[in-house]
């Protein structure tokens, strides 16, 4: 579900909007003829602006761009393993990859609709091919090597930063499988419990996604030895 924490403050939340040509022109970059999600090179974001890709992220209920560099790095890193895609919203990184796309479909609960509705934010529509489990269920159902998350929010009530009571017991997951890999933002998830876990981090410039601080966008990767 790509899970939402409702207390973000994200600077993503204060900007101006754009214009309805440049989202026209992030539409021809990012969507297919159809109207979906396509896999792009990160060169073709490398002169838009941060905060027009912020909008049309926000606006289409993205959290995170994939590009074929992401794709090629997290190859590397699965290899010959079985992976699973938890929280995938309707993003198409597990579909790029190859792999089994889950999330729990909470953006389909009337009072998680409701707190959206309060919020002004767009409600995911999943697509078919993402299967309805949470990430404990998928885990079991599937007895992954790897998981895969993108901007996961870990569960906690509201006195836990960078939580939400709909998230993911991530430290759980890290002791579940031999990888548990972590794209998102250091803004949204530095004060992670799964943090004190001993961890590798990973910067690029071609990771992109809806924070408006560039340089935070990072991936996390725990693995057990």
């Amino acid at each position: 579900m790509n899970n939402y924490s409702f207390s973000d403050n994200s600077p993503v939340y204060k900007m101006n909007d754009i214009s309805e040509r440049e989202y026209k022109e992030l539409d021809n970059i990012l969507l297919d003829k159809n109207g979906k999600l396509k896999l792009i090179k990160a060169a073709a974001l490398k002169n838009i602006p941060q905060q027009n890709i912020a909008c049309w992220c926000r606006k289409n209920s993205i959290y995170s761009i994939v590009t074929t560099e992401l794709i090629d790095w997290l190859k590397d890193q699965i290899k010959d393993k079985v992976a699973i895609e938890i929280g995938a919203g309707k993003n198409i990184l597990g579909k790029e990859l190859g792999i089994v796309q889950t999330d729990s479909y909470i953006q389909n609960t009337p009072e998680v609709v409701e707190k959206f509705i309060q919020m002004r934010q767009p409600i995911i529509e999943y697509p078919e091919r993402v299967q309805k489990y949470e990430a404990r269920e998928a885990c079991t159902r599937y007895r992954p090597q790897v998981v895969i998350g993108t901007w996961i929010t870990q569960l906690g009530g509201s006195t836990v930063p960078q939580s939400s009571p709909y998230g993911v017991n991530e430290t759980k997951v890290v002791n579940w499988v031999e990888k548990y890999i972590l794209i998102g933002h250091e803004d949204s998830h530095n004060m992670k419990k799964i943090m004190d876990i001993p961890h590798k981090t990973y910067e690029f410039p071609w990771l992109y996604s809806r924070a408006m601080n560039v340089n935070g966008n990072k991936i996390w990767v725990w693995e057990t030895t």
